[in-house]
């Protein structure tokens, strides 16, 4: 027999140059944990399907990409049964001053829960790679300096020195699941957690210049 879809009405911010919205289930198959695509749109008000008991959980997760001058990316995920709802974009406000890997400053009175900058290197004729991650628990006023020590890994592992990685972005994140536990928080982040218990939601602002 056919399954039994359920169908919710479920409108996101508009005004993005870009929305994208996927849900997904996760499914346990010989002893692993699975996820796949259930639905998707890229408008900010649509109604989406999914089946009955097939799924353990779901996730819900939309990304809003705004092409001005700011290059702000939002995304909001939710962890659950989907029901329908209606959902404001986080409020983040930031002012990135340096993205220098020797002096990076970045201030926001924002609330937050753990931050991520990432600087790469990729040369495409020696097939090299390079990406590093400094992470940080929540402050007003995000600054570091880690050119030396990145320099002393490279002069290790790659011919090249730090002032040749590019920055990407930073990320401040909201995890309504690990508030207040910066430890499990940034193992979470490390370790690429697809799926948290349901009813968490997750807020991201990435700022790229």
């Amino acid at each position: 027999m056919p399954f039994v879809e359920n169908s919710v009405q479920i409108e996101f911010p508009s005004g993005a140059d870009y929305t994208r919205i996927n849900l997904k289930g996760f499914k346990t198959y010989n002893n692993l944990r699975e996820m796949k695509y259930v639905d998707d749109s890229e408008l900010s008000n649509d109604t989406y399907f999914f089946p009955n008991n097939i799924f353990d959980n779901y996730e819900l997760n939309a990304l809003f990409i705004f092409n001005g001058e700011s290059q702000r990316q939002f995304e909001i995920t939710n962890y659950g049964i989907p029901t329908s709802e209606s959902f404001e974009l986080p409020s983040f406000e930031a002012s990135l001053i340096s993205s220098q890997l020797s002096d990076f400053e970045l201030e926001t009175n924002s609330e937050y829960d753990f931050s991520t900058v990432t600087y790469s290197f990729f040369n495409l004729d020696i097939s090299l790679q390079v990406s590093y991650e400094i992470h940080s628990d929540a402050t007003n006023q995000l600054t570091f300096s880690k050119n030396v020590l990145i320099d002393n890994i490279l002069n290790s592992t790659e011919n090249i020195s730090s002032s040749e990685l590019k920055y990407i972005s930073v990320v401040l994140l909201r995890n309504n699941e690990l508030s207040g536990n910066y430890n499990e928080g940034i193992e979470a982040v490390i370790n690429e957690n697809s799926e948290y218990p349901s009813g968490t939601r997750i807020e991201k602002i990435r700022i790229f210049e």
